[in-house]
C-alpha cells in the first residue's frame, strides 16, 4: 500500500502537511515522509524543492527496500515570511532487533523573492571554512541539554567538513536566528547565533 495524503488545504504553507507513504505489513516495512504544501501561482517549482529537500537525496523505493523496518521524516516550518522560507526535518530510522535508531537532521532554506535555495554563504560573510571554523566557537551556542556536549571547536570542524557536501541543508532560519546543523547519523546538535550578532551577506 502507497500513496501520498494531503491532510488538510489552504493556500499558505502552515496548515498544509503532506506525508508520502509506503506500507508493506507483511515484510515489516512502513515509511512515512511528511513535508509542507506550498502554494506558488504560476507554478510549483518551491513546492518541489521542498519535496525534494524532505527526501535527502534518497527515493521512496530506496527507502523501501529494508524488511523490518520503519523510517519516518517529519519537519518543522521555522521561519515563512515574504523573503524566507525554512524548514528543519527529521530523518529516523528504525530496524527491528537494532541497537539504535539512526536519525538525521537536515533543513532547507528558500529566497522567496528568487525560487531558489539559499546558501549558508548568502547569508553569512565569512572567508573559507578556517573563517568559519573560528567563527562559530565565538558567535553560536548549542541548544538543549546535553551533558555530553563536544567542546564547540569539535562542533565547528564537523560543521565545516559538512559544508563539502552540501551548503544548503546545514543550517535553517527562525525570524531572528541562524541555526546550524552538526549531524553524525547517530547524534544530531543545533547551534544558534542571534541574527543581530553576525555579519550577514544580505538582509534577513
Amino acid at each position: 500500500m502507497h500513496g501520498t495524503v494531503r491532510y488538510d488545504s489552504g493556500n499558505t504553507v502552515s496548515p498544509c502537511r503532506i506525508s508520502d507513504y509506503y506500507v508493506n505489513s507483511n515484510e515489516g516495512i512502513y515509511v512515512f515522509v511528511d513535508y509542507p504544501d506550498y502554494y506558488q501561482a504560476g507554478g510549483n517549482e518551491i513546492a518541489e524543492l521542498i519535496r525534494q529537500a524532505a527526501y535527502n537525496g534518497w527515493t521512496m523505493g530506496a527507502l523501501t527496500e529494508r524488511p523490518n523496518t520503519t523510517v519516518t521524516v517529519d519537519y518543522e516550518v521555522t521561519r515563512n515570511d515574504a523573503r524566507y522560507f525554512s524548514a528543519a526535518f527529521l530523518f529516523c530510522s528504525m530496524t527491528q532487533g537494532g541497537a539504535y535508531p539512526v536519525s538525521n537532521e537536515y533543513a532547507v532554506t528558500i529566497d522567496r523573492t528568487t525560487g531558489e535555495p539559499v546558501l549558508l554563504s548568502d547569508l553569512l560573510s565569512f572567508d573559507g571554512p578556517q573563517d568559519l571554523e573560528r567563527l562559530i566557537p565565538e558567535a553560536f551556542t548549542a541548544l538543549g541539554n546535553w551533558f555530553d556536549l563536544p567542546p564547540l571547536e569539535e562542533l565547528a570542524s564537523r560543521y565545516t567538513d559538512s559544508l563539502t557536501y552540501d551548503e544548503s541543508k546545514n543550517f535553517y532560519l527562525t525570524e531572528d536566528s541562524l541555526c546550524l546543523i552538526v549531524s553524525d547519523g547517530r547524534y544530531h546538535y543545533v547551534l544558534e547565533a542571534p541574527l543581530s550578532s553576525l555579519s550577514l551577506s544580505s538582509e534577513p
